[in-house]
């Protein structure tokens, strides 16, 4: 929740952000306004999650990639960006390897779907220059491979 006349200060949610970061981004900048930014645990939502990420959880995750390069350009630049990448490929990497091995043990549709998701993922974050996606729009194409689309997450 936040107060409106503060959301109108700060020009509302930055609209280059979809679906991630929004939300991370518009705190950033009520702390750099000098506001606190206030946690409370005795609140609850119930949310009923992956009703559309796992309808097609390539296109989210690359979109989750997106708005991750764009916010780190945006707060720590050229160079930021660039560790951020880097540092995302390692991670997708380790997941990879992760749930390759738990595949081997217990197999399954869902487990294809995820290292399917994870391939495309990394293939499409290793062609992509993060500068140049934020300044001018390029990026590579994304050749998703068959994922299973309903029960990818499931398990």
């Amino acid at each position: 929740m936040i107060r409106g006349a503060l959301l109108k200060q700060l020009g509302a949610f930055d609209e280059q952000f979809f679906y991630h970061y929004e939300e991370v981004d518009l705190c950033r900048r009520v702390w750099n306004a000098g506001r606190s930014i206030l946690y409370t645990p005795e609140a609850s939502i119930t949310h009923l999650g992956g009703q559309s990420v796992n309808r097609f959880p390539v296109r989210f995750e690359l979109e989750k990639c997106r708005n991750r390069y764009r916010y780190f350009y945006k707060y720590y630049g050229k160079r930021g960006v660039r560790q951020c990448r880097r540092t995302y490929l390692t991670g997708l990497r380790v997941r990879q390897l992760g749930y390759g091995l738990k595949r081997l043990l217990a197999g399954g549709e869902a487990l294809d779907g995820r290292l399917s998701m994870y391939r495309t993922c990394f293939a499409w974050n290793k062609q992509i220059d993060p500068v140049r996606f934020v300044e001018a729009g390029d990026e590579p194409p994304v050749e998703e491979e068959l994922v299973p689309s309903a029960r990818v997450f499931d398990s």
